[in-house]
């Protein structure tokens, strides 16, 4: 180098487009934008009533946000880095999260941190999964 240093922080947004089976991706859109909150988001999935929950990594929330991309409900998690979440369960009811013990730039010494969570009494269902170019929805959401 030579002696600048480059500092450089991930966007915090979710990107959302329009795709059609035949088509690319068009249209692309904020979403979301997490720089409020203070924290990217990191996995997602839907709701049947087309709410989008995705975790907020850095400050150990769950969020749900209506299509409008406005926070609804957050969910404090007992961990300081959850990763990911899913609907599970016979009926689609218990949303499932996984989370970070040590990664290269996060660390958690909670001793659950590493492990799966199961979130049940939401009152919300996940829809089934559809593999892209099924007969599934019409938009998609991206993270970055």
């Amino acid at each position: 180098m030579d002696g600048r240093s480059i500092s450089r922080t991930a966007p915090r947004i979710i990107w959302a487009y329009d795709y059609s089976q035949d088509g690319p991706l068009l249209n692309k859109r904020v979403f979301v934008d997490t720089e409020a909150q203070t924290s990217g988001s990191d996995g997602a999935t839907i709701d049947s009533d087309g709410y989008l929950w995705s975790v907020l990594v850095r400050i150990g929330q769950i969020a749900r946000f209506a299509p409008d991309g406005t926070i609804v409900r957050t969910i404090e998690m007992p961990i300081h880095h959850p990763t990911s979440v899913t609907f599970g369960g016979p009926d689609l009811d218990v949303l499932y999260v996984t989370s970070i013990s040590r990664s290269h730039a996060l660390a958690d010494d909670h001793p659950d941190a590493g492990g799966l969570f199961a979130v049940e009494g939401l009152g919300v269902r996940g829809l089934p999964a559809h593999r892209f170019g099924s007969d599934g929805p019409s938009a998609t959401a991206t993270i970055s």
